[in-house]
């Protein structure tokens, strides 16, 4: 609803994550972001984010990425500090991954990469626990959101988080970040010994 007119002021005190953050920066297109070395004499009028450390750099770069993307453009969704805590405490890594391609091939590529994703994280004992999904680009019905949503929202175990970051400028084309929050797959039950045949005993 702030159509990308919300600055935010992203900080970090440390200074590995805060060189992540600058380089973050660099590529972004959209505006409306910037990095601050400190908090005090900020505006009232944008909203900061703090970026610390994650469990490793891929997820920095994800939490930071993911932060970009909120309030960049006309969000359909009102998405508030308490989502956003519950969205990355359900699980221990994140990850992220852009969607590209023509709008009539743009559903079967989304499915098409979750389903890949999902089978790589598990490749690597991950599960998927919660996946975020922003639509960037023109403006669209929300037919159409809630048809790419419903995509997603098939490989999220806990948490669907949608978000828009929509704008009035023909030019754009469509395309689709997806957030993963990931965990260990959970370990199967061990039965008892009773329970099992004699020669899968012990084993």
């Amino acid at each position: 609803m702030n159509e990308g007119r919300l600055l935010k002021f992203m900080y970090s005190p440390d200074p590995d994550v805060s060189a992540i953050l600058q380089e973050a920066l660099d590529g972004w297109v959209f505006g409306y972001s910037e990095q601050v070395r400190s908090l005090d004499g900020l505006s009232e009028e944008g909203v900061v984010f703090t970026m610390g450390r994650q469990a490793d750099i891929e997820s920095t770069k994800a939490f930071i990425d993911f932060h970009l993307h909120l309030f960049c453009g006309f969000s359909l969704f009102p998405i508030d500090s308490s989502d956003i805590k519950a969205f990355f405490g359900s699980g221990s890594l994140y990850r992220t991954l852009s969607v590209t391609g023509p709008e009539k091939e743009l559903g079967y590529r989304l499915w098409h990469a979750l389903k890949k994703s999902e089978r790589d994280f598990s490749a690597s004992n991950l599960e998927i626990k919660s996946v975020g999904l922003t639509i960037v680009g023109k403006d669209m019905g929300f037919d159409d959101v809630e048809f790419y949503g419903a995509i997603a929202k098939n490989f999220a175990s806990n948490i669907f988080l949608p978000n828009t970051c929509l704008f009035d400028d023909g030019r754009l084309g469509t395309s689709l970040q997806l957030h993963f929050v990931l965990d260990e797959r959970a370990k199967p039950d061990i039965l008892d010994d009773l329970d099992c045949p004699a020669f899968m005993r012990n084993r």
